[in-house]
């Protein structure tokens, strides 16, 4: 039975703003007040709907579909009817969800009654037993096999859908599932050596299942990683004042705010993707994933109020007069630290900026951000962030503790004084105070010293 796609559909924002919505009244746009006439009509139609009617039931998906979008495009979302039907929506997705198991197996059951009946049968025609024997000797079992093999799984691509993320790990759980046992029965035919069902049974019983579980795992960190970035970029807008211009500037105008504003949107994404691999796959649910999607979905909001007010600083400094560059201020806290990865000792740093590794001094970063490699000074680390290295800007820290280099984020401090780098918490800043940014040139940046 064909059921429309429309379970991939997510309004992640249903519970996402919750009380954290801003309380004040607002007029209702015509994507609300249509979304609003939809529901109403999808609820009749699902009162009327008789069993087993599938073009019915994938008509009103579609509806539901439909009106997910409207609810996502709204501008609305903080009138009061706006939650209320999302809650209506949710509540409709699930009676349709249900009613499709409902039917899907009651059709099963009527498939086992007919299969008995067949099999109580007194007399087979001839013909028809030529036919279950040529089915059954047409098995290949090698063929079975290679559906398991990682080549030949389901794909999802780099930056997916929800609904693409859907189709995949259906897919995937199908393979551990439904179809695991229809090929395991397959196996089980006489026409199949016992040898070959021997082997190919513990392949795809054992070795690939394990496989399969890693792939969904790794699929859910991927997500649960962007997530988090995007967590620790909202507790950093929370932090901020809309009274400190500056701060702000820095944080949402130009290349930082795209930044973070990319951030964020991919959080968002993150967390649509996430639900539907916890949903599908319960035992890897992330418990804080409401939370999280909430935090994110406020902030978001707060912070496009802040690129406005930062594209408004921008306007007012450039019609202020230009003044002489001052000479370079010291905003580096000089403290010894030691750099840790992966449970060994990377490199040390001492007060005055000087870096040792492997017991040599290769550089300094001194406190007024200039980086020396040997005696020349070939590069510094600006009060916005920017990293120059012989006259190029090859990189950026931002304030939140992301590290982006060639246009990549390639890493993240948190205010703990862990070290995201290669895609896990690797380093650690020890003592932290604060302090990171000589630290983030050496985790992320260390090849410029070897040109000494």
């Amino acid at each position: 039975m064909r059921i429309t796609k429309f379970l991939s559909h997510f309004i992640l924002l249903v519970m996402i703003i919750g009380s954290s919505t801003v309380a004040f009244a607002q007029q209702m746009d015509a994507k609300l007040n249509m979304a609003k006439r939809e529901l109403m009509s999808i609820e009749t139609k699902l009162k009327t709907l008789k069993v087993g009617d599938v073009s019915q039931y994938n008509r009103i998906g579609e509806q539901l579909t439909k009106t997910s979008d409207l609810l996502q495009t709204t501008d609305s979302k903080t009138h009061p009817d706006y939650i209320t039907s999302v809650q209506k929506w949710s509540s409709l997705r699930q009676s349709m969800v249900e009613m499709a198991q409902t039917w899907q197996s009651a059709n099963n059951t009527n498939s086992e009654q007919a299969n008995a009946k067949q099999s109580a049968a007194p007399a087979v025609d001839a013909s028809n037993t030529s036919s279950v024997a040529q089915a059954s000797s047409s098995i290949d079992p090698d063929a079975i096999l290679s559906k398991y093999q990682r080549e030949n799984r389901p794909q999802l691509s780099s930056n997916p859908s929800p609904s693409e993320v859907e189709e995949w790990a259906v897919k995937m759980r199908a393979l551990q599932s439904t179809e695991l046992q229809s090929d395991l029965a397959l196996l089980n035919s006489p026409n199949v050596s016992k040898a070959d069902a021997q082997r190919v049974k513990a392949w795809i019983s054992g070795n690939f299942q394990e496989q399969i579980s890693q792939d969904v795992s790794a699929v859910m960190q991927q997500f649960n990683s962007q997530v988090e970035m995007a967590v620790q970029l909202s507790r950093q807008i929370e932090n901020i004042n809309a009274s400190e211009k500056m701060k702000v500037y820095n944080f949402a105008y130009g290349e930082n705010g795209e930044r973070n504003a990319a951030t964020l949107e991919q959080g968002l994404l993150a967390s649509m993707n996430g639900k539907t691999l916890d949903e599908l796959f319960p035992k890897l649910k992330n418990p804080n994933r409401q939370t999280h999607l909430a935090l994110i979905a406020f902030n978001q909001q707060n912070f496009s109020g802040y690129q406005e007010q930062a594209a408004q600083t921008h306007i007012e400094l450039a019609a202020m007069p230009k003044k002489k560059a001052p000479v370079r201020e010291q905003f580096i806290k000089g403290i010894t630290q030691k750099l840790w990865y992966r449970g060994s000792e990377l490199a040390s740093l001492d007060r005055k900026g000087s870096i040792w590794m492997n017991n040599r001094d290769i550089g300094d970063v001194t406190a007024n951000g200039t980086i020396w490699v040997g005696s020349n000074d070939l590069g510094s680390i600006e009060k916005d962030g920017k990293v120059w290295f012989r006259g190029n800007h090859i990189g950026t820290l931002e304030e939140n503790g992301a590290v982006w280099r060639s246009g990549t984020q390639v890493g993240l401090i948190e205010p703990s004084g862990k070290v995201w780098v290669d895609g896990n918490a690797n380093g650690e800043i020890v003592p932290f105070e604060g302090e990171w940014k000589r630290a983030a040139i050496i985790y992320f940046f260390s090849d410029i010293f070897a040109e000494q």
